[in-house]
């Protein structure tokens, strides 16, 4: 990995996040992942921020190929309650970024507000695709998965009411029940011809990071 230690964060970013830039790039499909970068480290600093406010500064930003990840910094113990906040707050802001666009598209791209109908310009396209990219990042991460921010509040909350054994045997219990039903979905959309390429990207992160 290259180590970029310039500004507030550092940032590593691996060959295998340039291969994937370049594979995308050649595929044409430049302005989506451009799109789906800066949101993706928007969720980040969502992260990051509560870090800040809870006196623990970032480490650093990872870029790989699945994905941005902000690494915490060691050796600073946190209560349930501030990890809870920590986790929540990449969702949160996914979410209200997508609603800021979603308020815009209303107000400035179409009278109607049909997001179905989407209506031509660089601007609307910019809208539409900032609302689906936020909320599938909200909604994504809100999956009760360890490698998510949604498991990630399933287990500290189940450490409030059990032993920490008894949260993690839990914990993994549903995750592994959720990337089952993702994955039998994915299938189910596949053999009905109407997966996505975005979909079958979410399984496979979930399965090589399981």
């Amino acid at each position: 990995m290259t180590l970029f230690k310039k500004g507030p964060v550092p940032v590593r970013v691996g060959i295998s996040f340039a291969a994937m830039l370049a594979l995308v790039c050649a595929v044409g499909g430049e302005g989506r992942i451009g799109l789906g970068l800066l949101y993706a480290g928007l969720h980040e600093l969502g992260h990051a921020g509560a870090m800040l406010l809870r006196k623990n500064k970032p480490h650093c930003l990872c870029l790989t190929a699945a994905g941005l990840r902000m690494e915490r910094s060691p050796g600073l113990g946190l209560s349930l309650h501030d990890e809870t906040v920590i986790a929540a707050a990449g969702p949160l802001g996914s979410a209200l970024f997508a609603g800021l666009a979603f308020a815009a598209f209303l107000l400035f791209s179409f009278p109607s507000g049909d997001l179905v109908s989407v209506p031509h310009g660089w601007l609307s396209w910019f809208l539409v695709q900032s609302i689906w990219l936020n909320a599938g990042f909200a909604l994504f991460n809100l999956l009760p998965i360890r490698l998510l921010d949604g498991g990630r509040i399933v287990y500290f909350t189940l450490c409030r009411y059990m032993t920490e054994a008894n949260a993690e045997l839990w914990s993994r219990v549903l995750s592994g029940g959720c990337i089952v039903l993702v994955l039998a979905f994915a299938i189910y959309q596949s053999a009905a011809g109407k997966a996505t390429l975005s979909l079958w990207a979410a399984a496979a992160y979930l399965l090589l990071n399981t």
